[in-house]
């Protein structure tokens, strides 16, 4: 929208003609000129000196070039994000990667589940005092994929088993045999909810023996506990390789405190 103004000498004679203001910052300016002056600018009003009316302008422009650089340093203020806040936002898309990636049946193997495993314990070392990873043998027989984690307070024993069948009942009936070998070690059997299910008589005998001892547990994993072991270790992953630049320290906190549900911080408390 134009607007025209009109400026006079102290006879009323024009000195200038009209004035068509086109943009907006020239409108403010004319705008704020004839409203803070105390003789507005128009043919009825006498002593009103081209000075003045120019030293009005100039000022006007000051101030509006002052406001605009203040609002341009605000707006290249830089944003301040958590290391929290990042990685809350990295887990968060991973999850949801995962989850879709899961939503279709997930071949699941013991020695990959054991691998995250290892990977995710050797990651919160520091979290436990003294911790030793091995893995027991039963001669040339084949047990679960596992490993034994020794911390100060706890020693126990975690296996993945998502096999069926006979090779289940084979692996079961050793993994069995090994627990009364080693009567200090708790030991967790681990399967997903969508694993084979377990139908022979002899594997489920075998499956029972197990639960009915003081010292066997079995540990089945929903979809959201599959899914956040597989973002824990999905992170880790990236974080070693400089994927997610956030401390380990930041990441454990996150991690202890948002997911204290986790299956595996119930056997090994961080």
């Amino acid at each position: 929208m134009f607007k025209d103004y009109l400026v006079v000498d102290t006879e009323g004679n024009p000195l200038l003609k009209e004035i068509a203001v086109i943009n907006s910052l020239g409108n403010l300016i004319f705008e704020a000129i004839v409203t803070n002056n105390d003789r507005p600018l128009n043919p009825s009003t006498r002593g009103q000196s081209l000075v003045e009316v120019l030293n009005k302008f100039l000022e006007v422009i000051s101030e509006q070039s002052e406001a605009l650089v203040k609002d341009e340093v605000v707006l290249d203020e830089p944003i301040l994000i958590s290391p929290r806040d990042i990685i809350q936002q990295y887990f968060d898309r991973q999850k949801v990667k995962l989850k879709s990636k899961f939503m279709e049946h997930q071949i699941l193997t013991d020695l990959d589940d054991v691998g995250k495993l290892e990977t995710i314990i050797r990651f919160f070392k520091d979290s436990w005092d003294k911790l030793e990873i091995e893995v027991l043998n039963l001669g040339k027989r084949v047990t679960p994929e596992h490993l034994v984690i020794k911390i100060e307070q706890h020693q126990c024993v975690i296996a993945f088993l998502h096999e069926g069948g006979s090779k289940f009942f084979a692996r079961m009936r050793n993994y069995n045999e090994l627990m009364s070998y080693h009567p200090l070690l708790q030991f967790k059997l681990c399967r997903d909810e969508t694993d084979y299910p377990i139908t022979g008589r002899k594997s489920r005998q075998q499956l029972d023996n197990f639960k009915s001892s003081p010292r066997g547990d079995l540990i089945i994993l929903n979809s959201e506990q599959r899914i956040l072991f597989e973002s824990i270790y999905q992170t880790i992953v990236d974080m070693q390789n400089l994927d997610l630049e956030v401390s380990v320290d930041e990441f454990i906190k996150f991690i202890s405190s948002e997911y204290g549900n986790f299956w595996l911080w119930k056997i090994l408390p961080i």
